[in-house]
């Protein structure tokens, strides 16, 4: 394959597969973390500075000011909840880590066809899928135009000796510390690539290069200390045996072109693994007569793009592939364009069986996964709008939604996709906990979202509320029939066992000393309540005998001229203790423990003075 003339526009022929198995994408609107991104220009000035905003650790303990914090808010000012244009920017940059692929591996081997082989390989694959149609995954594909750009400018200031084009390439490499972590790498895959392309560096050059691993040290001791990382659940770094499995799934899903998430990870079976192998055994045969700079280069970005994610046993996710992939790509179209246009038949035949095998398998898989990744999307639209609707129809009342799944729960209403629409008063009708499961991953439970039966019943009654079904896409209106099943339930003659005393629609369980609520409970942040001196809140009463009561809330210094603050509790006549509030600013959280003797009963009155 020449290249002059048809070689020329097939570098295009990437992005047209890639518009062609994503552009369904387009089409996609918000899901899952996209919501909490979303509603960060909202707290600008409510809750939040913009310094916070841009640079305080979130999600895990991430710090990623450009390709998460000032992606959502500048777009969200400029395109409010449209989704065309977050998606439509995803497209466009990977469009454009296609071509630059291209020419990332022209540059490895002028000769040799691995440039139109290697972005069709990693545009087909699997991993790309998710971040296409997920616009808070758009990290990966940035963090790719990172690498990739990075790298022709490498290549550029190596080859003009120029200190404007060495100056550029590191702002790009300093400012990619705002996209992804994963830059901490990038000198890794540098110093590989300047090693390994067919016209060395200057001495001079390369040893100024050394200095890239050691700004990526630099950082990673920053952010281990400005941003720790949890200690538990999914996210948590581990270093063990399981390091191995976790290795071989993604190994496995590198290659397997149909792979998938499971629950629990990403599965293998005996069928797809001996597949992989079989690929594996193909590539490492016919790499044995090729250019080996090239593939060494593949294999050590596959490695170091990896390493960080085999860290997290309890947290394997098929688009983590997308950066690593690349390397595999490389490596892969390294070996297979050359053995495509060898004279031996055989390892033309052997080139063409893993290409026929991986290609088509993969783009039949990923126009797949685009419909199944935007689908969710699609119906958290709906949803959304529907409330808007239902807020038009009744303004200032309490939507209760009634057969929520699981699904639509935990990829939208769990992310309070609502507040964005200006509605938060936007609860799952009582009952709806039959249709959930315990919280997935270290999100936490569903009960805050779902009303208790008997408030439900009263607001329903003082026309406060009203009940709409989720039939699909559209939401209907059950008030009177839902009103009706209730008032037949012995459980809403049961009080609830948590009470936000700002939420107006536990104010009939207040006692009649609390101030008005302020502040709202808008769409931006939760509204308050203040106490007096005395105060009192109806509960349910303890279920098993030792249970505490346990009460959280703020302060201001204002409260605290004399010292330390002490809150007595009690529980209708009887008293269960003291706590202190030494310090203001954060919130407080005061646990009176009931006595062992406690007896049962339905309904207690608590108070604090």
């Amino acid at each position: 394959m020449d290249r002059s003339g048809t070689s020329a526009s097939l570098v295009y022929a990437a992005p047209l597969l890639c518009l062609l198995l994503y552009g369904r994408c387009l089409g996609a609107w918000f899901q899952l973390d996209d919501f909490a991104w979303l509603g960060l220009r909202d707290l600008i000035g409510v809750n939040q500075t913009w310094t916070t905003a841009l640079f305080a650790p979130m999600a895990q303990g991430t710090v990623r000011p450009i390709s998460e914090r000032l992606f959502f808010i500048v777009f969200r000012a400029l395109f409010d909840l449209d989704a065309f244009p977050y998606h439509a920017l995803t497209m466009a940059t990977q469009l454009a880590n296609l071509i630059l692929l291209s020419s990332v591996a022209r540059r490895l081997a002028p000769d040799a066809p691995a440039w139109f082989w290697a972005p069709l390989l990693w545009g087909s694959h699997s991993a790309i899928a998710w971040p296409m149609a997920w616009a808070a995954a758009y990290n990966q594909i940035l963090c790719s135009f990172f690498f990739l750009a990075g790298l022709l400018l490498l290549d550029r200031a190596g080859r003009t000796g120029r200190r404007r084009d060495e100056a550029a390439h590191w702002i790009l490499f300093l400012l990619g510390f705002g996209v992804l972590e994963l830059n901490a790498i990038y000198p890794v895959i540098a110093l590989a690539f300047a090693a390994v392309r067919p016209r060395p560096f200057s001495r001079s050059y390369y040893r100024r290069l050394w200095l890239l691993p050691l700004v990526s040290i630099l950082y990673v001791s920053w952010n281990s200390y400005y941003a720790p990382k949890p200690t538990g659940g999914p996210y948590a770094l581990a270093l063990d045996g399981r390091i191995v499995r976790t290795l071989g799934r993604y190994v496995h899903c590198t290659i397997w072109p149909a792979c998938s998430e499971a629950e629990g990870g990403m599965g293998v079976s005996a069928g797809t693994a001996l597949f992989a192998l079989a690929v594996i055994a193909i590539l490492a045969i016919l790499a044995a007569h090729r250019a080996k700079g090239p593939i060494v280069f593949g294999l050590i970005w596959f490695a170091a793009a990896l390493s960080p994610y085999l860290l997290l046993p309890d947290k394997i996710s098929l688009y983590y592939l997308t950066v690593p992939a690349i390397g595999f790509s490389i490596a892969a179209a390294s070996v297979i364009g050359p053995a495509l246009e060898c004279p031996a038949a055989t390892c033309r035949l052997q080139a063409s069986l893993v290409v026929a095998a991986i290609l088509p398998l993969g783009c039949l898989h990923a126009l797949r996964l685009s419909a199944d990744y935007t689908a969710p999307s699609l119906h958290a639209e709906s949803l959304v709008r529907g409330v808007q609707e239902i807020m038009s129809a009744h303004p200032g009342k309490l939507i209760l939604l009634e057969g929520v799944d699981e699904r639509t729960f935990w990829d939208s209403v769990y992310h309070h996709p609502f507040r964005l629409a200006g509605a938060s008063a936007v609860l799952l009708a009582p009952g709806s906990e039959a249709r959930l499961r315990a919280a997935p991953e270290a999100l936490n439970g569903y009960q805050d979202y779902i009303l208790d039966p008997a408030s439900a019943l009263h607001n329903l009654n003082t026309g406060e509320a009203v009940v709409y079904e989720l039939e699909g896409d559209r939401l209907r209106n059950i008030t009177g029939a839902f009103r009706a099943k209730l008032t037949l339930d012995p459980q809403t003659l049961a009080l609830p066992r948590r009470v936000e005393v700002a939420r107006p629609w536990f104010a009939h369980l207040l006692g009649p000393s609390w101030h008005d609520a302020e502040g709202g409970y808008g769409a931006v942040a939760a509204g308050y309540r203040w106490m007096p001196k005395r105060a009192s809140v109806r509960l349910r009463g303890p279920a098993s005998r030792g249970e505490a009561l346990v009460v959280s809330g703020y302060c201001t210094a204002s409260q605290l001229p004399g010292g330390p603050l002490t809150v007595t509790a009690s529980v209708d006549a009887g008293t269960l203790g003291t706590a202190r509030v030494a310090s203001c600013g954060e919130r407080q959280e005061l646990t009176y423990r009931l006595p062992r003797a406690w007896p049962g009963a339905p309904a207690c009155r608590c108070g604090w003075r």
